[in-house]
């Protein structure tokens, strides 16, 4: 557990091979996969800002929960305490997701949101991401630094694209530069992800959504024709 720790603060995130396999587990993300697809199919997804780049953001509704109280069953939290040095009770919890479509194009290298931020996100594949499907290509060691994205772009960068099997675990640093690659495949690519925010008093209940369905957002740019 020790290697994991001094591997997060040296690369910015690390990857937890088959943190969750249980049935329960993989029927639940077949559900969730398939209400996607069904979704996508029932939305003029052209509307969403992030449509021409191929990204948007979903709200996984009711699968949030689901998948989050089997990811505490499988002793995240001891995970969590053990890598960030706190309990996962003093993080705000929110569910969240990225969809990346078939045959659109890369996004720019970006980080999630302003350096000085405290926040974390776990990711969960529910599907095998391999190289061909549009998988999250980081910039190691990028998170300690804050530069403008100018300096960045002549930045020397050790990059990696990180390929998951369905129920592998990944834990970043917000600051850490990452983009969305091209998706080759005929599929649309998801991944769940939990935004782990500091508590105060302006954030004092996690946001999970009972909603019966997921829904479609806009990633990044609004939908509009500026946008």
């Amino acid at each position: 557990m020790l290697n994991l720790k001094s591997e997060f603060e040296n690369n910015g995130y690390i990857i937890v091979k088959n943190f969750i396999l249980s049935n329960n587990f993989l029927q639940i993300s077949n559900s969730l996969n398939r209400e996607i697809e069904n979704t996508l199919n029932n939305s003029n997804i052209k509307k969403f800002g992030g449509y021409q780049i191929g990204n948007i953001n979903v709200n996984p509704g009711k699968y949030g929960k689901l998948i989050w109280d089997i990811l505490i069953e499988n002793k995240l939290d001891n995970l969590v305490e053990k890598i960030l040095d706190k309990k996962i009770n003093n993080y705000f919890i929110q569910p969240a997701g990225n969809l990346s479509l078939p045959k659109k194009g890369s996004q720019n290298f970006h980080t999630d949101g302003n350096f000085n931020s405290s926040m974390y996100l776990i990711s969960v594949a529910t599907s095998n991401i391999d190289e061909n499907c549009g998988p999250t290509e980081i910039v190691k060691n990028s998170h300690k630094k804050d530069i403008p994205y100018w300096k960045f772009l002549f930045k020397k960068k050790k990059k990696e694209k990180i390929l998951l099997k369905e129920g592998d675990l990944i834990i970043r640093k917000h600051s850490l530069w990452h983009r969305g690659t091209k998706n080759n495949s005929n599929n649309p690519r998801f991944l769940l992800t939990y935004l782990l925010f500091d508590k105060d008093k302006d954030l004092v209940n996690n946001q999970f959504n009972n909603s019966e369905h997921i829904k479609l957002y806009d990633n990044f740019f609004p939908g509009t024709i500026k946008g």
